[in-house]
């Protein structure tokens, strides 16, 4: 980290003025907004009426760092036609009429316009709508003044590898993707589901049901885009279901995927969570892998777990998956811990909402945190699980069933769901991630929040005094 932070500064020094791009005054102090050069003294970041849940995330997101970096508290809502300085993010079909004459926005392209006194990201896709926000937050860098005219382009084409960017100051990204098994969702989602990782661009991910087709048609493509693999195919036939074939949970598995060039693998390891004999099962899919990597260049050492828990109404369901992560506990503390005493993620589909005994009592254990209750920069409501084909923005965070739990050292910057269309063709389950700084203590700050009732965005309730 130190090594980076004087390489940074090394740069600074020597290139006040980098690209061609007239020199600005770095400051740490608060953003100003101008129009036309006149300073504006207040902006709505809002939605037109029928987008989706990703439209409306990248929406409450850029307003939240808005807020964090500028002079004005933003709100956030619905467009109004009546009023000014308003920043909208729309999808293209809806913001076309108010596209500039001769501008379009094709597949995989995002455009930002003046509008009378509002600004529109007006984009093809949730992923054009996050990358034309970016482009926002990518202006308040090192400025104390923005003008709002400045930030108009033509129609930007973007691909899949120009990826979202960590949060400011973050260090790594860390996901969980559970991407639904040949049999449930079909063939052919293995392209979806490469263009969910190339844009989220995680450093880590941990998946759940990547069955033995992933393993010849996917994981060639996540090599080809710089992944290593831990436990990608696990051979065993210990309780194999009768009649297992390779469309069945015998045949799909935990695997990690690590930044080859990024990191060093120490150590791993594999092993089932749910006796092979419960119902008569016997299936591998219900499975930890874990990782414990050295980033090469910082030497930061920090382990992954990927798990996924037993999917079962039964009575004795939540005693099942308590047992399972009774084993998860034991191997983050006898295992991980015990020999290398760093901060561990344990990510995955764990098949239960917050509300259930098996969730509750993994985090009573007092080492161990849900990553979205002690994230700084807060999440919005949404869900993890279902809606394949359509992103929606309804339901609870409550009936999210993938999760992400902190152990260690560990400041969690933001937590979030990816909510692109891409992400729901590809599985049932959306992927879920978190950008991190390890080494440092989480911290607490305050719990309010201007958003809260329309988005229920909340900020570190979980460790807030």
């Amino acid at each position: 980290m130190k090594k980076r932070l004087a390489l940074l500064l090394i740069v600074f020094l020597l290139f006040p003025a980098l690209s061609g791009c007239s020199e600005q005054k770095v400051t740490d102090g608060p953003v100003t907004f101008t129009l036309d050069g006149e300073t504006v003294p207040q902006l709505s970041v809002c939605n037109l009426p029928g987008d989706n849940a990703g439209f409306i995330d990248a929406a409450a997101l850029l307003a939240d760092r808005i807020m964090r970096k500028s002079t004005v508290t933003p709100t956030i809502g619905k467009f109004d036609a009546n009023a000014s300085f308003q920043i909208v993010i729309t999808d293209a079909e809806k913001g076309n009429s108010y596209l500039p004459e001769g501008i379009t926005v094709d597949a995989m392209q995002y455009a930002i316009c003046r509008n009378g006194n509002s600004i529109f990201v007006i984009a093809h896709d949730e992923m054009g709508a996050e990358l034309g926000a970016q482009s926002i937050t990518d202006a308040m860098q090192g400025t104390n003044s923005v003008e709002l005219n400045d930030l108009c382009t033509q129609a930007v084409t973007y691909t899949y590898g120009q990826n979202l960017k960590l949060e400011s100051e973050a260090e790594y990204r860390i996901m969980t993707y559970n991407i639904e098994r040949t049999e449930l969702g079909g063939d052919g989602r293995q392209e979806y589901a490469l263009n969910c990782i190339q844009f989220y661009n995680p450093d880590v991910v941990g998946f759940q049901e990547y069955c033995t087709d992933y393993t010849a048609k996917l994981t060639p493509k996540l090599k080809e885009n710089g992944y290593s693999m831990v436990a990608e195919e696990v051979v065993t036939t210990e309780g194999q279901a009768p009649g297992a074939d390779r469309y069945s949970m015998t045949n799909n598995y935990t695997p990690i995927a690590y930044k080859t060039e990024r990191f060093d693998l120490l150590d791993s390891g594999w092993e089932r969570i749910v006796p092979a004999n419960y119902n008569n099962y016997g299936w591998t899919g219900y499975s930890i892998t874990w990782a414990v990597l050295k980033d090469k260049a910082t030497g930061d050492i920090f382990a992954v777990t990927s798990h996924h828990n037993l999917a079962s109404s039964n009575e004795d369901a939540v005693d099942t998956r308590t047992q399972a992560l009774v084993k998860v506990v034991n191997l983050v503390r006898n295992t991980i811990i015990a020999n290398y005493n760093c901060p561990v993620f344990c990510v995955g589909d764990y098949n239960t909402k917050e509300t259930n005994g098996d969730y509750r009592a993994m985090l009573s254990q007092p080492e161990f945190s849900d990553a979205r209750y002690v994230a700084e920069l807060g999440y919005s409501v949404g869900n993890s699980h279902g809606s394949k084909g359509k992103v929606i923005c309804s339901g609870s965070t409550e009936e999210t069933i993938d999760h992400i739990l902190v152990v260690g050292d560990t400041r969690v910057l933001r937590h979030r769901f990816g909510h692109s269309t891409t992400a729901v063709l590809a599985s049932d389950h959306k992927p879920v991630f978190v950008d991190v700084i390890i080494g440092e203590a989480p911290k607490k700050i305050n719990s309010t929040n201007p958003f809260r009732g329309l988005f229920t965005m909340h900020i570190n309730q979980g460790i807030a005094e």
